[in-house]
């Protein structure tokens, strides 16, 4: 785990300054990885005017395939609440930031969700290998600790599990 991560307490002010964001409102995070998670980024793709009706701010991790996209639609609505970015360099800083995040949930990611603490919603990559990130999204789920959907219904149900947290 980077040692940056387990040190995340008096990072929320530099975290908010880092990335532009309105400590009144709501901050949600989304990671799918460095290539990003095509099925997330639909969603909060198909969701984005939910997002900014909310007043919910979206701290976007698209990956290298959907940043065009994302971009032209953050754009085209407008919004200082939506931004999306290829990549997030600063996961201590959006950590730090975030009041919920999505996820896929590799190994690695749902052990540093699990020592940050921060309310998740995992949406395991289904062609996984035995399905391995289903169980490791079980293991947060099991304890309380994070919510599970699944990749098939994730356009349908992610901005709903995202407003009940919130």
């Amino acid at each position: 785990v980077r040692q940056e991560i387990l040190k995340l307490t008096g990072k929320k002010a530099r975290a908010l300054e880092q990335f532009g964001l309105d400590a009144d409102k709501p901050i949600v995070l989304s990671i799918g990885g460095s290539q990003g998670a095509r099925s997330i980024n639909v969603a909060l793709d198909t969701n984005l005017e939910k997002f900014v009706e909310k007043g919910y701010q979206l701290l976007w991790q698209t990956g290298k395939f959907y940043k065009g996209e994302a971009n032209i639609r953050v754009k085209s609505i407008g919004s200082k609440l939506l931004q999306a970015h290829e990549f997030i360099y600063k996961m201590d800083l959006a950590y730090a930031a975030a009041d919920v995040v999505i996820s896929r949930s590799g190994a690695m990611s749902v052990t540093e969700l699990s020592l940050v603490g921060i309310p998740c919603i995992l949406v395991p990559f289904p062609y996984a290998s035995e399905d391995h990130q289903t169980s490791n999204a079980m293991a947060l789920v099991n304890n309380n600790a994070g919510i599970l959907v699944k990749d098939k219904d994730v356009k349908d149900k992610l901005f709903h599990e995202v407003d009940n947290l919130l």
